[in-house]
């Protein structure tokens, strides 16, 4: 599982597929309406992390309009991993909407990954 973290909070998104150790679960695409809110500005880059602080190896993140239930349509959103931890992911910015994202965080130490999503507002 996920957090992202702003300057005020830690908001711990919601996990859809994920493996560790051999064993997973599947989740489809979750709704905007189901996640946990984020407020940002049109500038802003969005700082995410594994919630046990694990080295990140390599991710993956999208972003789907907040009316795409299903995400038939995702769009592909820049990002790093911060070299000064190896723990931390920035992405973004994001273009003014509601959008649900969605990012796979690939843990460094080979044992497995996670999707987790957020229903984010930019303005």
């Amino acid at each position: 599982m996920a957090e992202l973290v702003t300057a005020d909070t830690t908001i711990v998104g919601t996990l859809g597929s994920s493996s560790i150790d051999g064993r997973g679960s599947d989740a489809p695409w979750l709704p905007f309406d189901s996640l946990p809110p984020v407020a940002t500005g049109v500038t802003d880059l969005l700082t995410v992390r594994f919630s046990d602080r694990v080295a990140v190896g390599d991710f993956s993140t999208v972003i789907a309009t907040a009316d795409d239930t299903s995400g038939s349509n995702p769009r592909g959103v820049d990002g790093s991993v911060l070299a000064a931890d190896a723990k931390t992911v920035r992405v973004g910015p994001l273009p003014v909407g509601q959008w649900v994202l969605s990012i796979t965080l690939f843990r460094a130490d080979g044992r497995g990954q996670g999707t987790t999503f957020w229903a984010v507002t930019v303005h």
